[in-house]
């Protein structure tokens, strides 16, 4: 007999019942590695010590979008509440927010190599124009109507705020006001 299936170990495999091919303890490996820990939703991110009081769950929800106003601090406060998450390894989207300070990110800890910076496009101003006078609200402002606008387009649900605004939208707001 000649050809392949006259070589030793050519044959396909037979199958036997409770038998599984292939190297079994690379395949449990594989399994280990890819078997979910727990939901996305379930994660809680770190902040730092002194924050922790400030979030109901002492931690940021992944996939939270997060609002923080004033215009002293406000900024260095939202970098501070993200700079020991991306410090242990969890990706920060900074939305609409062009003047924001990079260098100023990193000195508040946060790890630049995961830090994403997304523009808005002027496309989704119009929306939140449009969206801001058809409201009628002169309590509503136009970075409000554009972060609804943006978080419906992500099906994002749940955002980190003090500002009732969000839960007057429909989104889930933490800590509950």
């Amino acid at each position: 007999m000649t050809g392949p299936a006259s070589r030793v170990g050519s044959r396909p495999p037979r199958d036997v019942p409770g038998r599984v091919p292939g190297d079994v303890p690379a395949l449990t490996r594989a399994a280990g590695l890819v078997r979910p820990v727990t939901l996305a939703r379930e994660r809680l991110l770190p902040v730092a010590a002194p924050l922790v009081p400030l979030l109901p769950q002492g931690g940021l929800l992944r996939g939270t979008v997060m609002t923080v106003e004033g215009e002293q601090g406000g900024s260095a406060m939202a970098l501070a509440l993200v700079a020991e998450a991306s410090a242990e390894g969890a990706w920060i989207a900074v939305v609409g927010w062009p003047a924001m300070g990079v260098v100023a990110a990193g000195e508040l800890g946060v790890a630049l190599e995961r830090l994403v910076v997304v523009e808005v496009e002027a496309e989704r101003w119009g929306e939140a124009v449009a969206a801001l006078l058809g409201a009628g609200k002169r309590d509503v402002s136009l970075v409000d109507h554009a972060s609804f606008i943006i978080m419906r387009k992500l099906a994002v649900r749940t955002a980190l705020t003090l500002d009732r605004h969000f839960a007057q939208q429909g989104f889930r707001v933490l800590p509950k006001l």
